[in-house]
C-alpha cells in the first residue's frame, strides 16, 4: 500500500477515532446507570475503554506523519504496523460497548485491541529513520 494512502486513511481513522472518543465520553456522562447495574468495576472498565480509544485514535494520527520506509522490508513491516494501528479504533469502539458489561473476565475485544495497537507502533517504531538534528 503506498505511503500516501496509508497516511490519508491513518488520518481518516484517527479523526474519526476521536469523534468517537468524544461521543463515548458523552455517552458516559449522561450517566446511564443501567450501564453500571451498580457495579464500579464495570464503570471503570466502561472509562478504561473510553481512554483507550482515544489513545488509538491519537496514535493513528502520529501515524499519519510518518514517511516512507528506506527498503522494501522495513517497508512491509511498516505496512503491516499501520494496518494493524488502523484496525484498532473500530475494534475498540466495538469493545466499549461489548466487553465491560462482561466484567473483567472476559475482555478478549479490548485485549486484541490493545495488543495490536502495541504490535502497530513497535513496527511503525522500528521501521522508522532516526530524525535528523538541525
Amino acid at each position: 500500500m503506498r505511503i500516501e494512502r496509508l497516511a490519508r486513511a491513518h488520518s481518516l481513522v484517527g479523526w474519526l477515532g476521536f469523534l468517537a472518543f468524544l461521543a463515548s465520553g458523552l455517552y458516559l456522562r449522561r450517566g446511564r446507570p443501567e450501564l453500571y447495574d451498580g457495579s464500579e468495576v464495570v464503570r471503570a472498565l466502561f472509562r478504561a475503554n473510553h481512554l483507550y480509544l482515544l489513545a488509538a485514535a491519537l496514535l493513528n494520527l502520529l501515524a499519519a506523519r510518518v514517511g516512507a520506509a528506506p527498503t522494501l522490508l522495513r517497508t512491509r513491516l511498516r505496512t503491516a504496523g499501520s494496518l494493524a494501528l488502523l484496525v484498532t479504533v473500530p475494534l475498540l469502539a466495538y469493545a466499549f460497548f461489548t466487553d465491560p458489561p462482561h466484567g473483567i473476565g472476559d475482555r478478549t475485544l479490548t485485549v486484541t485491541g490493545m495488543v495490536l495497537l502495541l504490535v502497530g507502533v513497535l513496527l511503525l517504531t522500528l521501521t522508522t529513520p532516526k530524525a535528523q538534528d538541525p
